[in-house]
């Protein structure tokens, strides 16, 4: 940066410098003559140097000043409007860090979803209509468990009984009504058998929603995965949205929303 200043300040001197000898030449034009010849002697040669001197003297003026004033300002002006692009670019930048947002996905990021899972340490809530059985969710909490005992997790699934279920299995595009109902059932049938066989029953809690479905969230201790639920789209087709913050306006408003849909939620008691 400070050499390409540097070649800044020469080319401006020079142009300046280039400017002042223009009009010092303009001037000889116009006196030195008169100095050596009379008018009488060669009229025409004082005419020519008269007119070709103010030519180059009024050409060296406008050089100075286009040099000395108005590269200045054009520069201030450019420097005003690049200081408030950059400052516009990078607040939304700054609104987007403090957002906690850090990655959007076109579909449900399988891998990285089951990843973060896998490696969590305190807690992992799950809230969702359904989980698919291609997913074994289970097998990267048990992972989770595994390596950090205190880890607690913690499932909310929609009430297969509840209006919303069947509601659900036609905004995803399934002709047959209890095709959701049926998909929860398995889940909670799945859930516990696994549960049970792995003896973590204390570090698991289902529980059943009866409530509007409005976004699946996936938090594993700080990070969290969310995605609203879309009439005609299933979630695993659905835009997802990944947050990495200990603590941001977006992150509170989610852990909020996840508690309340807890508090308001049903414990499942788990059964083989």
């Amino acid at each position: 940066m400070n050499n390409i200043s540097l070649i800044k300040q020469l080319t401006n001197s020079k142009a300046i410098i280039a400017g002042l000898i223009i009009v010092l030449i303009g001037l000889g034009f116009v006196f030195l003559p008169q100095l050596y010849f009379s008018t009488t002697q060669n009229p025409y040669l004082i005419d020519v140097s008269n007119k070709l001197g103010t030519a180059l003297f009024i050409s060296g003026l406008i050089s100075l000043f286009n040099s000395v004033f108005l590269k200045r300002s054009l520069l201030a002006e450019t420097r005003e409007e690049l200081k408030q692009t950059l400052s516009q670019h990078f607040g939304i930048t700054q609104r987007l860090n403090d957002s906690g947002l850090s990655n959007i996905y076109e579909i449900f990021p399988l891998e990285n979803v089951l990843h973060s899972i896998s490696i969590s340490k305190k807690k992992i809530t799950i809230i969702q209509t359904w989980t698919s059985v291609d997913i074994r969710i289970e097998e990267s909490f048990f992972k989770a468990i595994k390596q950090s005992p205190d880890c607690q997790v913690t499932i909310v699934l929609l009430n297969p009984e509840s209006c919303y279920a069947k509601n659900r299995s036609c905004e995803s595009g399934y002709e047959n009504l209890s095709i959701v109902p049926l998909k929860i059932k398995n889940n909670l049938s799945e859930f516990s058998e696994f549960c049970i066989e792995k003896n973590i029953e204390d570090k698991v809690d289902i529980y059943l929603n009866s409530g509007t479905p409005t976004i699946a969230t996936i938090c594993c201790d700080d990070t969290i995965f969310f995605a609203p639920y879309l009439r005609s789209k299933r979630i695993s087709i659905s835009p997802w949205f990944e947050l990495r913050s200990k603590q941001s306006i977006l992150k509170d408003r989610i852990d909020n929303h996840m508690k309340l849909v807890i508090n308001e939620s049903e414990k499942y008691t788990m059964q083989k």
